[in-house]
């Protein structure tokens, strides 16, 4: 009449370490049943191991879970723990909890208590049932629910356990009621953050100071404080966020948050760096949520290989399908019978996709300048205005950027960039219009001073390049002959001859070396002084080289320096220049200039046409 399992026992280990699992009880044929089951010294760290390599854990995890009842409707009681627990080298007092099943409810009580101090405790009630007879499993968000989250002066240095931080500081402070139900919570109570600080040198983040306060009503959350200091400046926010039926879907109707950035570093890196200032804000309405903000940039410096190399971090690998996944599936194709029923009633669920959906809005951005973008062999820096607007399911990016001043080095040579502008007109795929023009002064082989231009017109996926000498249209061979030896492709060849020969080889030699030395001082320079802007000029030597280097006093005043090396000639008449340049509007500049031979000052209005 019965089935009996008197004991069944599966072990490995030593006498003293032993990992065990044992089953006991009995199982009659109308399917009661009250049975045992029991897992003692589970090294965390081998199991781990073989998931992870990069994880550290240790512990050892035991279990100890009664079942009694019918299989249809079982009652279950459980303890879980692990002991001497800790998470890449930060150690817990305390990690486990216990859980029972009964009525259709599963109680929980869950306790983490970290070395440091304080403690993080969830206890409640979850509507759910099991039917051990066909492994059904079933859940009814509709169900009331009852819960309560505990937080006790708990350290927020915990999160340096996930290797996500190198430095952050303060604690976490909660206590939270959660009633209703899963579809429709009702929680009541608060949150906050104290003594909080954030340091993660990777990212250039660096937030002196943390504040949060957080209620939570039946109604709505309400977001009180939440302030951040960086190193130049402040953001600040507040708002709430209604609590509604559907608020799982996404819907936060009557709901608003106001952002606003004064002077506020996000990132402040050696190699990235901004700051930011102006507002934004989050808006819910019936049916989307629209966002909106006027944001001001007057200073920032991107370093492209170090943020390309940063951003390929982000590259995750493809994680493979779990053991247990993928058996389950075999099974299902081959008509196992083991079965996994529908839920008593479906939740919708709301992915990211969903919210993206709904989301609307337009966020203008100002550049005034001073924002550069910077490589090993590029300097610019760029102005202008940008609206990101969200109607559709993509985002778009309207406005135009210009080139304020700059330089790019090919092969040793330094182009200045006379004009550049780059325009957004939307669209689903990002494909900006640029039409940019660089210059470089070289002297040809007779000592005439004379110019090459390169102008690059149309979007990325049909660029036009075009060049010309003084003027006058010349071929991509020319333009690469002109940039590397001086002088055009015919000439070239005649040269070679000469060279031979022992005649005009020296001069080549001597100002590619010029021109190639003059692009390392150039690098050298920019990495050890703190300017924002350097150029060394040699011209067809060293004999009337210059160097100009240039940097921002403030967001509106720019001041360059310019110093002749060698003598004064009538091409170079001046030993050194001083400028002084003041923004009083974006169109409107005023320049003042010293040097060895004269002083004053120029009124420039700069006007581009369309």
């Amino acid at each position: 009449t019965a089935y009996r399992i008197d004991n069944f026992i599966m072990a490995s280990g030593s006498a003293d370490s032993a990992r065990s699992l044992s089953v006991q009880g009995v199982i009659d044929r109308a399917g009661n049943q009250s049975l045992t089951l029991d897992i003692v010294n589970v090294d965390i760290a081998e199991l781990v191991k073989s998931l992870d390599d990069e994880m550290r854990a240790e512990g050892i995890f035991s279990l100890n879970v009664k079942v009694s009842g019918p299989a249809a409707a079982p009652l279950m009681d459980g303890k879980f723990g692990i002991d001497h627990a800790s998470l890449n080298n930060y150690k817990f007092n305390e990690l486990g909890g216990s859980f029972g099943l009964k009525n259709n409810q599963l109680d929980l009580d869950l306790n983490l208590v970290p070395v440091d101090s304080g403690r993080i405790s969830l206890n409640g009630n979850i509507p759910a049932s099991v039917r051990l007879d066909s492994m059904q499993f079933e859940f009814n968000p509709n169900a009331p629910l009852k819960a309560r989250f505990i937080a006790d002066r708990f350290p927020l240095g915990v999160i340096k356990a996930f290797n996500i931080a190198e430095d952050i500081a303060g604690y976490l402070e909660a206590d939270v009621d959660i009633t209703g139900s899963v579809k429709n919570p009702e929680p009541k109570g608060s949150l906050h953050l104290t003594e909080a600080a954030l340091k993660i040198p990777e990212y250039g983040i660096y937030y002196k100071t943390i504040k949060m306060n957080v209620d939570f009503t039946p109604e709505e959350i309400r977001l009180d404080t939440f302030n951040i200091t960086s190193n130049d400046g402040t953001m600040y926010a507040s708002g709430k966020v209604n609590f509604s039926g559907d608020f799982y879907k996404g819907n936060i109707s009557d709901s608003k948050i106001s952002i606003f950035f004064d002077k506020f570093n996000p990132f402040d890196h050696k190699q990235f760096n901004m700051v930011l200032s102006g507002q934004a804000g989050l808006e819910g309405k019936p049916g989307e949520v629209v966002f909106s903000g006027n944001l001001n940039i007057p200073e920032s410096e991107f370093n492209l290989p170090a943020v390309m190399a940063l951003l390929g971090k982000f590259n995750a690998p493809e994680m493979p399908t779990p053991l247990l996944v993928r058996e389950l599936t075999e099974h299902h194709h081959r008509g196992d019978t083991l079965i996994v029923e529908k839920s008593i009633a479906r939740v919708d669920t709301a992915g990211p996709t969903l919210y993206l959906e709904n989301v609307s809005g337009k966020l203008k951005v100002q550049i005034p300048k001073n924002t550069w973008i910077k490589s090993e062999d590029l300097r610019l820096e760029l102005s202008g205005d940008l609206d990101l607007i969200k109607t559709k399911a993509y985002f778009e990016v309207f406005g135009s950027v210009d080139v304020v001043r700059g330089q790019y080095e090919i092969l040793g040579r330094t182009f200045k960039i006379d004009k550049g502008h780059i325009s957004f007109q939307g669209g689903e795929k990002i494909n900006p219009i640029m039409d940019i023009t660089a210059s470089y002064t070289f002297r040809n082989s007779d000592r005439a001073q004379q110019e090459l231009t390169v102008n690059v017109t149309g979007d990325i996926d049909t660029l036009a390049v075009k060049f010309e000498l003084d003027g006058s249209p010349i071929s991509e061979g020319d333009a690469m002959s002109y940039i590397m030896f001086g002088k055009g492709l015919d000439q070239l060849t005649l040269d070679q001859q000469q060279d031979v020969e022992g005649a005009g080889g020296g001069n080549v030699a001597v100002n590619a070396a010029a021109s190639i030395l003059s692009s390392q001082l150039t690098k050298f320079l920019g990495n050890t002084l703190n300017v924002d802007y350097v150029e060394l000029k040699s011209g067809e030597g060293f004999d009337n080289a210059t160097l100009v280097v240039g940097k921002y006093i403030t967001n509106d005043l720019f001041v360059s320096y310019e110093q002749l090396f060698g003598q004064a000639s009538e091409n170079n008449p001046k030993a050194y220049e001083v400028k002084l340049e003041y923004e009083i509007f974006r169109w409107l500049f005023l320049q003042l200039n010293n040097s060895s031979r004269d002083s004053g000052f120029d009124l420039i209005y700069k006007y581009e046409s369309e």
